[in-house]
């Protein structure tokens, strides 16, 4: 499955943004991936998680950046 971005470095004067967004989960199957496929076909990369799990829920930490695509000139 090819990837939909092409990951080149980007130009630009502007550094990046990284975000961090915390959700509860509940500890249900496919929780973990319905929250990675609400992020499809956003401009938003996930470039790190933290997961803190207890029971019957779940701490999810995720720092994500939005894709500087290169401008078309």
């Amino acid at each position: 499955m090819p990837a939909k971005y092409d990951f080149e470095t980007a130009e630009t004067f502007r550094s990046p943004t990284v975000r961090q967004i915390s959700v509860f989960l509940d500890d249900r199957v496919g929780a973990l991936s319905r929250l990675f496929q609400a992020f499809e076909g956003s401009d938003v990369r996930v470039v790190g998680m933290s997961v803190v799990h207890a029971i019957d829920c779940a701490l999810c930490g995720l720092f994500a950046m939005t894709m500087m695509l290169p401008s078309t000139r």
